[in-house]
């Protein structure tokens, strides 16, 4: 159940599809009920309206099983340290970027390359952002597990945000460790899997600056985490006929 701006958004998710007699029923039971969309299996059934969120100054239309964060008020601070970062920031990749959630946000002041091997919610980030007139945001489809920025894809960023899934991404972080980015905002569910990948990029010569957990999973053990690092541009050699 996602708890959008104007309502309920439902997504069953079922072993196996569910007949037309059972389609039917679900969708009679939908019409009367007061919830915006009823999806099953990641496929919209009934969509009474377009359920829609709000990231910084954009409204998304969220496409069916799109991800966004357990709590607004949490989300909003989670969004407020990431911005925070990477303030100065000319230019900025947003990798496993969802829906906008960091990438709207962060286009306020810096131009973003929003990454996401999604592309209904690489197309809902395109919709949102022409009407909150932003700076520049590109999209890339990619799946970062499979195909990781390389040290040469990040070359033009002097910024970059990422949110994996609870396994981290240990691969991209290695491509990461090896470049001079300024800044890094690395959110993670998983504090373990933050661990290992911050241990690649300290050991690239990041500097660990700020670690903030918040606590958005109410009755279970679980937190999301917040890691600030930066890195000092490397000094070049001097000539000794300078």
């Amino acid at each position: 159940i996602n708890a959008c701006d104007n309502g309920m958004d439902l997504d069953f998710t079922l072993p196996q599809q569910p007949s037309e007699t059972m389609t039917a029923s679900f969708v009679r039971a939908m019409a009367k009920s007061p919830y915006l969309r009823g999806c099953v299996n990641g496929e919209s059934v009934i969509e009474k309206e377009k359920p829609l969120v709000t990231f910084g100054r954009a409204h998304v239309a969220l496409p069916p099983a799109n991800f966004i964060q357990a709590v607004a008020a949490v989300e909003t601070e989670m969004a407020r340290l990431v911005c925070d970062h990477l303030r100065p920031s000319k230019r900025v990749a947003d990798l496993f970027c969802g829906g906008g959630t960091f990438a709207l946000r962060l286009a306020e002041r810096s131009s973003v390359h929003a990454v996401e091997w999604k592309d209904d919610m690489l197309k809902a980030l395109q919709a949102a952002s022409g009407p909150a007139k932003l700076k520049e945001i590109t999209v890339e489809r990619r799946n970062l597990h499979d195909l990781p920025l390389t040290v040469a894809d990040l070359k033009p960023f002097d910024g970059l945000c990422l949110d994996p899934p609870r396994a981290g991404a240990e691969d991209q972080v290695i491509q990461i460790a090896k470049t001079n980015l300024r800044r890094i905002a690395y959110v993670s569910c998983n504090p373990g899997t933050l661990a290992r990948d911050s241990r690649h990029l300290i050991d690239g010569g990041f500097r660990l600056k700020r670690v903030v957990p918040l606590d958005q999973f109410v009755y279970s053990p679980h937190i999301e985490v917040v890691a600030l690092f930066e890195k000092k541009p490397s000094k070049g050699a001097r000539s000794i006929f300078r």
